[in-house]
């Protein structure tokens, strides 16, 4: 098995990126929390977490 600095920096680097992109959009559906006439419904967040970490592929490293 063969291990380059190279690939390792690139694989953080597009992990990094999907934490980030995941991160904001949780902090969108936290601000929606606070708004009138957007979902609060707990099942409703739990699905829109749910297609976030679908979508960012960062399943196995955030829990709710």
């Amino acid at each position: 098995m063969c291990h380059s600095k190279n690939k390792e920096s690139k694989e953080n680097a597009i992990f990094q990126r999907r934490v980030k992109s995941f991160e904001v959009g949780i902090n969108k559906i936290n601000e929606g929390l606070n708004k009138k006439r957007t979902i609060k419904k707990y099942e409703n967040i739990i699905e829109r977490i749910g297609r976030l970490k679908e979508k960012y592929h960062v399943g196995n490293f955030f829990y709710y």
